[in-house]
């Protein structure tokens, strides 16, 4: 985990095997330190999240009563609005509910943030039921699977209320070659192009009742329907 404006403290399952940690030495009664190279961010995020999903406590309130013990806790900005979103979902910090949440979505999609997916099935730590009740996206020519529709990132038009059906944009997969700023997403069973990415974000040009959509993604995974 590092100290930096495009770490996902939600990625790599952080907040919640560090709460499963800390709620244990808890109900032991032990004591533990969580540390950081500083003690002013990364290590404060930690101790936030939670405070905030122990005693369902606000981003704020658990700051505040942080704050008082440890005066010079200060997350970086990044931290904090994720902290928000936190509170927003409902303190919701297992894999295969924030894989459904719309909200936790809809962030990652406009704010830059990767949440880490594997691309083969067997290796999702998601429930195997939740995986076949989940509707699967394959390749026309190979028909092999490429992502599941908890993967689909829907927007808002900036125009209008209503969600913009622009093709599919889905989170990053780690099958996908990405070393380049924007270019193709190929197949990794048959090669075939699939569609674009483009880290740099876009303007959605998806025409709604003669108006073009108009919202901002800051990453864009584009699959062709």
């Amino acid at each position: 985990m590092l100290d930096v404006e495009n770490q996902n403290i939600f990625s790599s399952n952080i907040l919640q095997k560090t709460f499963n940690l800390l709620q244990k030495c808890w109900e032991n009664n032990q004591t533990i330190l969580v540390h950081c190279e500083s003690g002013i961010s990364r290590s404060v995020t930690i101790i936030i999240a939670f405070l905030m999903k122990k005693n369902n406590w606000s981003y704020l309130n658990s700051f505040n009563f942080l704050k008082e013990k440890h005066s010079i806790a200060s997350p970086n900005n990044s931290f904090i609005k994720q902290l928000e979103l936190f509170e927003k979902i409902g303190f919701i910090t297992d894999p295969i509910n924030l894989k459904k949440s719309e909200i936790f979505r809809d962030f990652v999609a406009s704010n830059g943030y990767l949440f880490e997916l594997n691309d083969n099935t067997s290796k999702y730590n998601l429930e195997e039921s939740y995986l076949l009740s989940s509707k699967k996206f394959s390749c026309k020519k190979c028909r092999k699977i490429l992502f599941f529709d908890f993967n689909v990132l829907k927007h808002f038009s900036d125009n209008k209320n209503i969600f913009c059906e622009f093709g599919y944009l889905i989170t990053p997969m780690v099958w996908m070659e990405l070393d380049e700023l924007k270019g193709k997403i190929n197949c990794p069973g048959c090669n075939i192009k699939l569609g674009t990415f483009n880290w740099d974000g876009h303007h959605c040009i998806q025409l709604m009742e003669s108006q073009k959509c108009g919202k901002f993604s800051k990453l864009i995974f584009y699959f062709k329907n």
